[in-house]
């Protein structure tokens, strides 16, 4: 990516890319989070004030959570661990 996901995305945003690449689901992020789950949705694929896409999907390019998280590896801020690893 050419631009830093600290960039592209809000502090908000980032916290739940963080626990999407954790596993954690929709609702787990809204108790981590102490937030209602809608918020959270809207984090993730959400639109703004003018109907248009201002989630975490629109501003990465992706379609999914797995792509999220590919992205956030490939820009070297997240690093995905292989539990192979160990």
């Amino acid at each position: 990516m050419k631009k830093e996901l600290s960039s592209k995305l809000s502090e908000g945003q980032l916290q739940v890319l963080a626990l999407i690449a954790q596993g954690k689901t929709t609702k787990e992020i809204a108790i981590i989070l102490g937030l209602p789950y809608e918020t959270v949705k809207s984090r993730i694929n959400g639109k703004n004030e003018y109907g248009q896409s201002r989630g975490i999907f629109t501003k990465l390019k992706v379609v999914d959570r797995t792509a999220a998280v590919m992205a956030a590896a490939r820009s070297g801020q997240y690093y995905i661990h292989d539990p192979g690893e160990e």
